[in-house]
């Protein structure tokens, strides 16, 4: 089940990045350069006598991503308390009642299937492209009770494990983390519930899911996309503005989709200032010294019309020191 939840808090931030074949360089704070690694557009924010240290993750990961970079290694040495967007402990112990609403919410009301609630014009060319997921064990019967939503989330997520550049939902970053934190005895704080965030992804109306589906692409297309394919190297790599480039691409694609800017508002509006609140609150009010390491998805940090944590933060006051290069 940890499994499953974690591969759907996933796919906000993996949809859109895209390989860019950059190599980072990052100084310590020392000075000292360090080796190329997974630095996570690391951040610090002091506040009287707290710090934060603000962390980019991508819910996945391959094993040569680990240890993270030096500097990053070095934050998380010093930290006292580890900050996630949820507690990932918290899934262990949802109640079988939130997973009996969570279930809900993927599946369409009794009786009605896809073509009941989509459009003709979007079921017809969906349904004629799905016809080539066959080879991977997929029929229209096997999803046709699925919400659109749920479907294309189920689809990504199916995609990100295939061929070489696989990634391991369950070696993700924020499980390296959270692991840390359990082995050094570190109490974890979660920004927001799980509850919360599955909201986020599934408890949309079904009028505005319909365009999730709009211009479904065969599987030969979807595994030629340049936004699908090469995502974890585009996160080892990270190349800010490149990945940013991407998902503005992506946006403007998508401007017309009710959809896609449903999703881009919570994903990218609401919850960055939900972040921003929780990471100033713990900052402002925390009175004993304490150093935080809050690890989100990088596409919260990363600027334009997506990441705009570190901006809000700024703007309620902060100073924030970039240290990757």
């Amino acid at each position: 089940m940890k499994k499953i939840i974690s591969i759907l808090l996933a796919l906000a931030i993996l949809a859109a990045l895209a390989a860019c074949g950059y190599q980072a360089k990052l100084e310590a704070e020392n000075g000292v350069p360090q080796p190329v690694a997974i630095h996570g557009m690391l951040t610090r924010i002091e506040y009287g006598g707290n710090t934060a240290y603000l962390f980019g993750t991508m819910h996945a990961g391959q094993p040569d991503w680990f240890p993270l970079h030096p500097i990053a290694e070095q934050a998380l040495a010093r930290t006292d308390v580890v900050v996630l967007e949820i507690d990932l402990d918290e899934i262990t112990n949802m109640s079988a009642e939130f997973m009996a609403e969570m279930a809900q919410w993927q599946t369409l009301p009794f009786g009605q299937t896809l073509e009941d609630v989509l459009p003709a014009h979007i079921f017809e060319p969906f349904r004629a492209n799905f016809e080539s997921y066959r080879k991977l064990g997929l029929t229209y019967e096997r999803v046709r009770h699925l919400t659109p939503a749920a479907l294309l989330l189920t689809l990504q997520t199916l995609l990100l494990q295939l061929g070489e550049d696989a990634v391991d939902f369950e070696l993700s970053v924020d499980s390296y983390i959270a692991d840390f934190a359990h082995e050094n005895g570190l109490p974890i704080i979660g920004l927001e519930t799980a509850a919360d965030q599955m909201r986020h992804l599934f408890d949309i109306p079904l009028d505005i899911q319909a365009y999730a589906l709009v211009d479904f692409p065969s599987l030969s297309t979807l595994m030629q996309a340049e936004e699908v394919v090469g995502l974890a190297q585009a996160y080892a790599s990270q190349e800010v503005a490149a990945i940013l480039a991407v998902l503005e691409a992506d946006l403007a694609n998508t401007a017309d989709n009710p959809y896609q800017q449903h999703f881009h508002h919570v994903h990218f509006h609401l919850r960055c200032h939900l972040y921003a609140d929780e990471i100033a609150r713990l900052l402002r009010e925390t009175e004993e010294p304490t150093t935080f390491f809050v690890a989100i998805g990088i596409a919260h940090l990363i600027g334009g019309s997506f990441g705009q944590v570190p901006a809000i933060l700024e703007g309620k006051g902060f100073t924030l020191t970039p240290l990757w290069d």
